[in-house]
């Protein structure tokens, strides 16, 4: 208890966490969290006032009043931002809306993608009934692409809800979009939509998109490029949406992913420079009351020209309660800060700690202000060079322990030359940040905007080049890695038991550790013995393709079309993912073509498979005359490509226990063949419409 005394904000910040936890995993309405916050304020006023008389023995009970009081204040207002984003809508037919863009629109290569609140309300009238944000993609043409933050449109168009994961283990986009509030999208043509207003909605943030914007065309108008583009837009105006997927890889390869993401590293960076500017001021009295107000004021003008991106604002709430922290001498409760700043932006948002960027922001805060001091003070070196880089070092390898559990449970891979990457990159990335907001200062300037330029892009040059080498050395990724939410919990439990057993000689963290480890080597053994153990057949959901997969223990053999092969991006969105939980690190993949031995016990005869003691038969419109020459008794059917076919044919020729329609087939088709399937009494699925088809064997 003394050791929690010290942080009254934390307690308060994680039972407000337990009431955003049970209602977000629980269906609760509105009303029951009200009642009982209405409850349990009327019973602490009640209560309260005579808690100073209880004995020291139940001097927990106050702080666990105003505990629950807090829980059920994180409930209610989860419920309420749960409730948001629902519209009454039709599924059957369009529907007039007015449509208010939020959001800067980002354009695709074949669509421009708009955020914002979705109204259902006829033009003509002066009140409008709920809204909701959608998501909503417009064909790109000249008119569509410039569109902005506040524009009115008035739409007509057939609103659709989020699919969910159609395949195993594939991203979750629907719960991702859940989590912002958008629960509906749709695709408008040129003619489903037309502006009916120009409003700047909120001027602080439309000013704010406005500075970024012309910014961006002065980075443009720069001489850099394309690579160097994107880079410079991402790290300086957070414009991530440039970066092409070979920049992404390299830098996600090398480590350094963060670097073109705006977030706390380059708040912390502007905020360095501007203290270091400020250091003339004194440390007491007005002058450090002024210093205090400038360095807020500066870092929130920099979240201004990045257009208050998400990642930025919460790095700048912390950051700033970090700062009056230390003006007003709270240096030993940094966490009651860090604390307070999580507790008021989830009070906006309560939904925003099952935002990535929210997690790795705090983890990555916490993870540095935890260790650095205490790995600092055993390993500093007189020499101001290499005291400096050791600095730099302890901050990225303090950073990496307190993310890279939460970044391989969401994105599987670690960088295993990060400290090499980060060493070069955190300076580099310091350079072009100071450099690069000067640069676009001062670029009315001829000559001092040329001599700026020149280093700008120099710079970056180098940046690029090197991270390039550095993710293209053998073994620089790790990829495949799986971890449960348990197993991600017991590796932080892990990770804070060796570091307080080394730094601190405790006893206690060092049979923690221990525990922690059998833990883990137990759940590796049960999820390898698991693996070892599967045999399914998959028939994946990937619009418009074929993708048949045999599973037996740690193999596969993957059939695909020929077009989907040549598709990375495909494969990796919609089956990588599986093959890692599956232990799978090799996939042997061909087309339904060729004729490979397989690396597992399957008999291929065509298009005929014996599988596990296990028939199946793909037909497609490239062999249905199979019917007039196969009569045999199938286990499983796949139908692929329209074929020209009858469920009384297949009934007739085949008996099989089921029938599956994959996704290269049309809705058309599948729509002609379930009542045929029904009436005979023959079980069929549709992959379009139930998501990919697994068979456990």
């Amino acid at each position: 208890m003394i050791f929690w005394h010290k942080f009254p904000y934390v307690r308060l910040l994680l039972f407000y966490l337990l009431g955003v936890f049970i209602a977000y995993y629980t269906n609760i309405k509105i009303l029951h969290p009200v009642l009982f916050f209405i409850i349990i304020v009327l019973v602490s006023s009640f209560l309260l006032p005579f808690t100073r008389f209880l004995n020291y023995r139940f001097r927990l009970i106050p702080g666990f009043f105003i505990g629950i009081i807090f829980m059920v204040l994180g409930m209610l207002l989860t419920a309420m931002q749960k409730s948001k984003g629902q519209l009454a809508i039709s599924a059957n037919q369009k529907q007039e809306y007015l449509l208010m863009i939020t959001e800067e629109p980002s354009e695709s290569a074949k669509s421009i993608k708009i955020v914002g609140d979705v109204f259902i309300q006829s033009i003509n009238k002066n009140s409008s009934s709920t809204s909701a944000k959608c998501l909503i993609y417009l064909a790109k043409d000249s008119l569509a692409k410039m569109l902005n933050y506040g524009d009115h449109l008035q739409i007509n168009t057939r609103l659709s809800g989020i699919n969910p994961p159609q395949n195993p283990h594939e991203f979750n986009y629907r719960k991702y979009l859940k989590n912002r509030n958008i629960n509906h999208q749709a695709y408008l043509n040129k003619d489903a939509w037309q502006i009916i207003d120009h409003k700047q909605a909120n001027p602080i943030k439309y000013y704010a998109l406005k500075i970024r914007r012309h910014f961006l065309n002065t980075l443009t108008d720069s001489n850099l490029s394309e690579s160097e583009f994107a880079v410079a837009a991402a790290i300086l105006l957070g414009q991530d949406e440039i970066l092409d997927d070979e920049t992404r890889q390299d830098y996600a390869g090398a480590g350094a992913m963060h670097v073109l993401c705006v977030s706390g590293l380059h708040v912390g960076i502007i905020f360095l420079a501007f203290n270091l500017i400020l250091s003339f001021l004194k440390k007491k009295g007005t002058q450090k009351m002024i210093k205090t107000m400038l360095l807020i004021l500066l870092i929130w003008s920099y979240a201004l020209i990045t257009g208050f991106s998400p990642s930025v604002l919460r790095a700048t709430v912390m950051l700033s309660f970090i700062i009056v922290g230390e003006a007003f001498g709270k240096k030993g409760n940094i966490y009651n800060s860090i604390a307070t700043s999580a507790f008021l932006l989830l009070l906006i948002n309560p939904l925003m700690i099952m935002e990535v960027g929210f997690q790795l922001s705090y983890a990555a805060v916490i993870g540095i202000v935890s260790l650095y001091p205490q790995i600092k003070k055993q390993l500093y070196h007189p020499n101001r060079i290499i005291d400096k880089t050791l600095s730099i070092l302890i901050v990225s390898v303090a950073a990496q322990l307190g993310t890279f559990p939460l970044a391989i449970y969401y994105f599987h891979q670690f960088p295993v030359y990060f400290l090499f990457t980060n060493l070069v990159v955190i300076l580099l990335a310091t350079l072009i940040i100071n450099i690069g907001f000067l640069y676009l200062l001062l670029s009315s300037i001829p000559l001092i905007s040329v001599c700026f330029q020149f280093i700008f892009k120099m710079i970056i040059g180098f940046m690029n080049k090197y991270v390039a080498f550095i993710e293209s050395l053998p073994g620089s990724t790790l990829k495949g890695l799986v971890l449960s939410f348990v197993m991600m919990f017991i590796i932080y439990l892990l990770i804070i038991g060796i570091t307080q057993a080394i730094l601190q000689k405790s006893k206690s963290w060092f049979v923690i550790s221990l525990v922690s480890i059998v833990i883990l080597g137990f759940g590796f053994s049960y999820r390898n013995i698991e693996q070892s153990w599967q045999h399914k057949m998959i028939v994946y959901k990937i619009q418009d393709y074929s993708a048949i997969e045999f599973q037996q223990d740690k193999k596969n053999f993957v059939m695909l079309d020929s077009a989907l092969i040549i598709d990375q991006q495909k494969i990796n969105y919609h089956l990588t993912t599986n093959w890692w939980y599956s232990g799978i690190s090799q996939p042997q993949i061909m087309s339904f073509d060729e004729n490979k031995d397989s690396s597992i016990q399957l008999i291929k005869h065509g298009d005929l498979f014996f599988f596990q003691n296990q028939t199946f038969l793909r037909i497609n419109k490239d062999n249905d005359d199979i019917l007039k020459e196969l009569q045999i008794p199938v286990d499983y059917l796949i139908i692929s490509n329209n074929p020209k076919i009858s469920i009384e044919e297949l009934q007739a020729n085949f008996s099989p226990k089921l029938i599956i329609l994959d996704s290269s087939n049309s809705n058309y088709f599948a729509q002609k063949l379930i009542p045929e399937a029904e009436k005979i009494g023959i079980p069929l699925y549709t992959v379009n419409n139930s998501g990919a088809c697994i068979i456990k064997l």
